[in-house]
């Protein structure tokens, strides 16, 4: 019984036995094609169109890290958008010309008066910028509104016055737009402003009343700036 078995299952395995089948090389596919599109939108259906567009924007900057002038700036921008992505600025700002609320501890902390009051303080800068948008998309707000934004860098170089004189200065920063419709917008920026401007603490008297900007030594200073504003977009 055994050897019948044994015989039967030789039997299926001999029947069962795969034939090999070859195709000659020219009939094997050897190169792949993807679809060409002529014309590639980074973004589809956009509400805000910037290309050679004029914007105004007006707001003001808190400096994060300034020790002893007033931390507030407002002034305002022009933007001309080149195309959706890249853009050219004039940025103008006042330095309000208060003081911190750590001058009079900083004079009083080093045993003798330094006459900080007195110091030459910054009046206002300019400055002529590239911006570049990295992204533009859209944010849900709630079930049935929907918000346009853009992400943007921007760099670029100017003058600061300190003191009634001008320090050349060069700016690079990050900016978000909300826009509320097509032609307005909230913008945020943080912004770091490098200049070489007088170190007030290279005097070893007293600084006086009306002291020469000159009479300082010259230091590379770092402010951080983050402004906030509305943006105007004309046709």
């Amino acid at each position: 019984m055994s050897r019948i078995l044994l015989l039967l299952i030789l039997g299926f395995a001999a029947l069962g036995h795969a034939e090999e089948i070859k195709f000659s090389k020219e009939e094997l596919a050897r190169e792949s094609v993807l679809p060409v599109f002529k014309t590639r939108k980074t973004v589809l259906n956009r509400n805000v169109s910037l290309t050679k567009r004029i914007s105004v924007a007006a707001g003001a900057g808190f400096v994060m890290n300034e020790p002893l002038n007033s931390s507030i700036q407002y002034g305002g921008l022009i933007n001309y958008h080149l195309d959706e992505v890249r853009g050219v600025q004039a940025r103008f700002y006042i330095w309000n010309q208060g003081d911190s609320s750590y001058t009079e501890q900083l004079d009083a902390g080093a045993g003798r008066t330094l006459g900080l009051k007195n110091r030459p303080r910054p009046q206002y800068l300019a400055t002529a910028n590239y911006q570049y948008s990295i992204f533009y998309g859209k944010i849900s707000m709630g079930k049935k509104i929907v918000t346009n934004m853009s992400l943007y860098g921007l760099a670029g170089l100017g003058m600061i016055n300190i003191g009634g004189s001008m320090y050349p200065m060069a700016d690079l920063g990050l900016g978000m737009k909300f826009y509320f419709n097509r032609n307005i917008a909230l913008r945020l920026d943080l912004v770091s402003m490098i200049y070489n401007g007088p170190n007030i603490l290279s005097k070893s008297g007293t600084i006086a009343p009306n002291e020469p900007v000159d009479s300082f030594e010259t230091t590379v200073s770092l402010n951080n700036v983050l402004g906030v504003g509305l943006e105007f977009l004309f046709k």
